[in-house]
């Protein structure tokens, strides 16, 4: 759709607005009347600052960077579409994502974005940095999109949590109060190793609800344990910078009108007439569902380190897509899809009659087995998201199980950890196909990891609950010493697969196609009264008025005179 359509139907109901009596359109980000931009706050701390908190050398120098920055862009009347200010993480996502940047939001379509990041910043910082530090340009050019990514530094200085409530709510009171047209977004704190977030976040999520403001949990099932995605702990590495860019993008185009349309002033006139929208849900993104991004600890075929995959797994996963693009083709939707590792993929090779069985392709099922050995959960993540396995939206499977984590609890793989990434997984499912009834199986028992399995299924059924998924507890008596049952102590036997389909069955079946409800037939009348009693009074009654109209004798006929 061209920029001229887009823009239709906001010029005329501009117009319309305009043209109605009684009604002025206000100039761009013009101060409401009596809306006063709050001062700098005696707690702001700005270069000159000493003692606890003070800058280092290096914050002075990207602040002065980032004041640069604006200058020139402010000389040249250019406005931004959208601005991250933040500390150290911020700066980071600036520096080391440059290519995840353009990609997001390519120059070449008008978008104008920046980081404005300060390696050790807190809020009372940033409230120094947009006030008095030069960061942010003057009303006429406000910005779009604002997002603030500010605390973590409070956290780890023990700034008491009711304090840095306030020193947020002033912060965002401050970009309102300068920026009305803009679109303020607050997101969630990253994990820091060591640091307990969920007071902060919990505070934040309320300013953000009470304020009006857009609560963005980006970040929120990144591990801090892992120096995969934060290297030691607190800062993301390029690839979960990347991860935050591709998550916070699509809010931020969502937000800011200016990409949409080459009318800017138009449609901020527009939107000064427009009422504020109301506070948005905690934890729910505008604009529909927001299908979380591919998370940096998914691991593709291209990965190299521990946990890489096999030849043979390659090699299975190919021939999944494969046969997913072909039923998708042909426009099929999937009734049922099993996901999993080497023991769904032992179901599906090994157990094809009991599909069969179980499923009748005569009955119109289309269901299949979407295993790949050595798989785990951050194998299957890369598998439905970027790796073909699943279906597009408008075919959503009916239900989807999914029986994978076997390969992480062998790995040694932090229960907690594990929990996130089963958490995340669980949330594309749901984002992705809302209507699909989602299925946690129970991880079967395995000989070489013993009890480990126990704290994995309680934390997955514990999800199951959560969420509002189906828990199956199919396999949870299988024994693993038992060569019969699972050959290995981790695989199944054909019987074994056989069994466990059977099991799966009758719940896969009453979940994609629920019975008809039994519609009963209309209760009886209640018998009636025993009314012999009432009966015989009646009769007697309309006895007695028939009596009392019958003359009390009829006479005869005279008899004829017999002649002669």
């Amino acid at each position: 759709m061209s920029r001229l359509h887009v823009c239709a139907l906001p010029v005329l109901l501009l117009l319309l607005s305009v043209m109605a009596p009684g009604r002025t359109a206000a100039a761009p980000d013009e101060q409401p009347a009596g809306v006063r931009v709050p001062p700098l706050p005696p707690w702001a701390r700005g270069p000159d600052y000493r003692g606890p908190g003070q800058w280092k050398d290096f914050s002075v120098k990207q602040n002065a960077k980032n004041k640069a920055t604006m200058q020139a862009a402010v000389a040249k009347g250019q406005r931004f579409d959208f601005l991250l200010f933040g500390d150290s993480i911020s700066l980071i996502i600036g520096d080391q994502c440059k290519p995840e940047w353009a990609k997001q939001f390519p120059k070449g379509t008008g978008w104008r974005v920046e980081p404005m990041g300060v390696a050790g910043s807190d809020v009372e910082d940033l409230v120094w940095r947009v006030i008095k530090g030069g960061e942010t340009p003057p009303p006429h050019l406000a910005p779009r999109v604002v997002a603030l990514l500010i605390g973590s530094n409070n956290i780890n200085a023990k700034t008491p949590v009711k304090r840095l409530g306030k020193y947020l709510d002033y912060l965002v009171t401050w970009f309102q109060a300068s920026y009305p047209g803009t679109k303020i977004v607050v997101v969630k704190l990253l994990p820091r190793l060591g640091l307990d977030m969920g007071p902060a976040n919990l505070k934040y999520r309320s300013i953000a609800s009470r304020r009006g403001l857009t609560w963005s949990t980006c970040g929120q099932f990144l591990n801090a344990s892992d120096t995969s995605v934060l290297y030691d702990g607190t800062h993301p590495t390029p690839q979960t910078g990347n991860f935050m860019l591709r998550c916070l993008a699509p809010l931020a185009a969502a937000m800011s009108v200016a990409h949409m349309c080459e009318l800017p002033v138009l449609l901020l006139l527009l939107s000064a007439t427009a009422p504020r929208p109301a506070a948005s849900t905690p934890d729910v993104q505008p604009a529909g569902v927001r299908v979380p991004p591919l998370p940096p600890w998914a691991r593709g075929p291209d990965f190299r380190g521990s946990g890489q995959w096999k030849a043979f797994s390659v090699k299975r996963h190919a021939k999944n897509k494969a046969f997913m693009q072909a039923t998708v083709a042909q426009g099929q939707r999937f009734d049922f899809l099993l996901y999993g590792d080497s023991i769904t993929q032992i179901i599906g090779d090994q157990c094809e009659p009991e599909w069969a069985k179980q499923f009748p392709s005569g009955d119109g099922w289309r269901v299949a087995p979407m295993g790949v050995a050595g798989s785990d959960v951050e194998d299957l993540m890369w598998r439905v998201t970027e790796g073909g396995e699943a279906p597009p939206p408008h075919l959503a499977p009916r239900v989807v199980a999914l029986l994978i984590g076997s390969n992480d609890v062998f790995a040694h793989t932090p229960v907690n950890r594990l929990d996130t990434y089963m958490n995340y997984l669980v949330s594309w499912f749901q984002a992705s196909y809302p209507s699909t009834k989602i299925v946690i199986v129970k991880l079967l028992p395995r000989l070489d990891v013993g009890p480990a399995m126990w704290p994995v299924n309680r934390r997955y059924r514990g999800i199951a609950a959560r969420r509002g998924l189906t828990w199956s507890t199919c396999g949870q008596f299988l024994n693993a010493s038992d060569t019969s049952v699972l050959y290995d102590g981790t695989h199944p036997t054909p019987e074994t697969g056989n069994y466990m389909l059977r099991c799966l069955a009758p719940l896969v079946r009453s979940l994609a196609r629920p019975p008809p409800p039994v519609v009963s037939p209309p209760p009886a009348p209640p018998p009636p009264p025993n009314t012999s009693w009432l009966a015989v009074l009646i009769a007697s009654l309309l006895a007695a008025i028939l009596t009392s109209q019958q003359p009390a004798s009829v006479p005869l006929a005279p008899a004829p005179t017999p002649p002669g």
